[in-house]
């Protein structure tokens, strides 16, 4: 077999292996619990037979892999974090059966310690990677290709794709050359642009001070924070993009995307299983606002079942307007970052409640602690805030903190970016010295 022979063969491989499932989210929702429910059995099979860490749990469980039902079973499974990994070895939690070809990647590390992992086999298949990233181009009828196909602008704190088509811009260069890297996605001409919202505010913010035309991009794909209706207003306007909110993470890979709707985001149901759960881990009811959990049915390398993401969201079940009837979920907030005041740990979703109706009057905020009974507020105001906006932040943020904080308002330009290109919304500068 010569190298041309080999590369059509690899090819139709790859296409035979992601059509396995790449039209699940057209399909009904039992069609689609149908299929997840087959999808978790034979996840629950796989760990319980090759990796040690979940089969000894299994077995303290005194769950029978060959009966365990699906998904009206999973609750029998204890919901895990980072922590069920970090206290214990790394071979224990990986695939004994075989050798694992995906490379090692880590988790950010935004709310604590990096966790190293070792991705699904999945994400070697062009066609599933175009498919997971780009599913909204599927959606308007774009045909299934490799994502090497598409001129894609990607601005993160590493590199993640390579190619031809491909213009990779590091966050920190970006941000030390702002106006060069506008320029430079400008020459390139690119059909996509994936970044997080605080690179596409960064990015519309000096468009519009150096007053230069917008760049035309036909589609923008916001990854990594949650994206304020106000951000999305100026990005799109400025940058001259429409933009689509995906939601995804080191663990799950991708994990929701917008539809044209732009309602919510379609659970990506051939490769994760979503519950929303109060904080005794009992499922909530449709509509209503708790924990994100996720298990990753794709992955056998690393396994992750019934993970706590640290992201609070809410998940509705009937149809889109769309026509399709994947679950659509929302994303509130994270938890885990706290500050502590008068003895009292506060969570970031305290902070992010009190001013979650003030969306379209901030284009980005930041909590800091700044002494033991300082706090300020850092904030990226939009055209609608005023004074009036800020004695409402005030006014809400004594109710969180109680009367003995001083409380500052701080109106910025910019926030400062982690090396991962992601902002922080907690911050503790209370212990710099």
């Amino acid at each position: 077999m010569n190298k041309k022979q080999f590369s059509i063969r690899k090819s139709f491989q790859q296409r035979l292996q992601f059509s396995r499932f790449y039209t699940l989210h057209q399909r009904s929702l039992s069609e689609i619990t149908k299929w997840q429910n087959e999808a978790v059995r034979d996840l629950v099979r796989h760990t319980y037979h090759n990796v040690p860490l979940w089969h000894e749990l299994l077995v303290r469980l005194d769950i029978d892999p060959e009966c365990f039902s699906g998904l009206d079973d999973l609750h029998r499974l204890p919901i895990t974090d980072k922590s069920f990994y970090f206290g214990n070895a790394f071979d224990d939690y990986l695939d004994s059966s075989r050798s694992i070809r995906t490379p090692l990647t880590t988790t950010s590390g935004s709310t604590g310690k990096p966790l190293q992992l070792f991705p699904s086999d999945m994400i070697l298949n062009p066609y599933y990677c175009f498919f997971s990233r780009f599913r909204f181009l599927v959606w308007k009828n774009n045909r299934i290709q490799p994502i090497s196909s598409i001129r894609s602008v990607f601005i993160r704190g590493t590199q993640i794709y390579y190619g031809e088509n491909v213009l990779f811009i590091k966050g920190s260069d970006f941000l030390n050359q702002i106006d060069d890297s506008i320029e430079r996605i400008r020459a390139f001409h690119p059909d996509v642009i994936d970044t997080n919202p605080s690179f596409f505010l960064r990015m519309a913010q000096a468009l519009a001070r150096n007053q230069r035309g917008p760049l035309n991009i036909p589609y923008a794909l916001s990854v990594s924070e949650i994206l304020l209706p106000e951000v999305r207003n100026f990005v799109e306007t400025t940058i001259g993009c429409n933009i689509y909110n995906r939601y995804a993470s080191e663990e799950m890979h991708g994990i929701a995307t917008e539809c044209d709707m732009h309602d919510g985001m379609h659970i990506h149901p051939e490769s994760v299983f979503v519950e929303i759960v109060d904080t005794n881990g009992h499922a909530v009811a449709d509509g209503n606002e708790g924990r994100v959990i996720a298990t990753n049915l794709i992955n056998y390398n690393m396994p992750f079942i019934r993970y706590d993401t640290g992201d609070r969201g809410i998940m509705r079940f009937e149809p889109c307007a769309c026509g399709m009837c994947t679950p659509r979920l929302w994303i509130e907030g994270r938890r885990g970052a706290s500050l502590q005041f008068d003895g009292r740990p506060i969570d970031r979703m305290e902070f992010e409640i009190a001013i979650r109706h003030l969306t379209n009057h901030i284009l980005q905020f930041q909590i800091v602690k700044t002494g033991p009974s300082d706090l300020l507020i850092r904030i990226i105001p939009s055209q609608r805030f005023t004074g009036e906006t800020s004695d409402y932040i005030r006014k809400k943020m004594r109710d969180v903190v109680g009367p003995h904080v001083d409380i500052e308002i701080e109106l910025v330009e910019s926030i400062a970016q982690m090396p991962s290109g992601k902002s922080q919304t907690i911050v503790d500068e209370s212990k710099v010295v």
